[in-house]
């Protein structure tokens, strides 16, 4: 998905908004094409938010139609919802969201109950509808995880936007090699990539490691 605010960047399989905060982000506009089967570290929610489905697959498994899902880290996957208003918020594992989820969901994908986040959805979709603040889709979206944890909102923190950028690099390249070092130049980041990240964000790290090369 290519971020038609900011812009830039290589179009995975929409257009529409990102925006990020610590442990997590949301993806949120209209699907164009399908992935193609890929993994990745974070925690998948998916949201069809226009009155349609979202379809999966697993490697070796018949595709599959759901309003909502969610896929655990590292499950390979392909995604499609051509013409669909769509969400799609991750949630980093280590994040206390995360630790919740994993423990909930466990493994592959798994069908959410619409009626348990129809509200939170609703008020997704009418975020980005009026071309809500990045802070306003951060707190629709993270009401979406709350509501599957069970658990009270959390305050949100926008993160320092070359970790952004870092994280976006990643999902571009969804299949490829890449190493620190290339997000760094990416960036515009030292190579000493850790010490050169505001301190305030040095907790994407090792998250931002787990998903390159060495």
């Amino acid at each position: 998905m290519t971020n038609g605010r900011r812009g830039g960047g290589a179009k995975l399989f929409g257009t529409g908004r990102i925006v990020f905060w610590r442990g997590g982000s949301v993806w949120i506009g209209h699907a164009e094409g399908e992935t193609g089967f890929h993994a990745h570290h974070a925690i998948q929610v998916t949201l069809a938010l226009s009155g349609g489905a979202v379809r999966f697959q697993t490697p070796g498994e018949d595709w599959a139609a759901y309003t909502a899902a969610i896929i655990s880290a590292h499950h390979p996957h392909a995604f499609e919802a051509c013409g669909e208003l769509v969400a799609l918020i991750f949630t980093e594992p280590e994040s206390q969201e995360g630790r919740i989820l994993r423990g909930r969901f466990r493994t592959g994908v798994a069908s959410l109950a619409p009626d348990s986040i129809a509200d939170e959805a609703t008020a997704l979709a009418a975020a980005y509808d009026a071309d809500a603040t990045d802070e306003e889709l951060t707190v629709r979206a993270r009401a979406v995880i709350a509501r599957l944890t069970l658990a009270q909102a959390l305050q949100s923190k926008l993160l320092d936007k070359r970790i952004e950028r870092a994280i976006e690099v990643l999902r571009e390249r969804i299949g490829e090699t890449v190493t620190m070092t290339e997000i760094a130049d990416a960036v515009h980041l030292s190579r000493a990539f850790p010490s050169s990240v505001p301190k305030g964000n040095r907790h994407q790290v090792p998250a931002l490691r787990t998903m390159a090369a060495p």
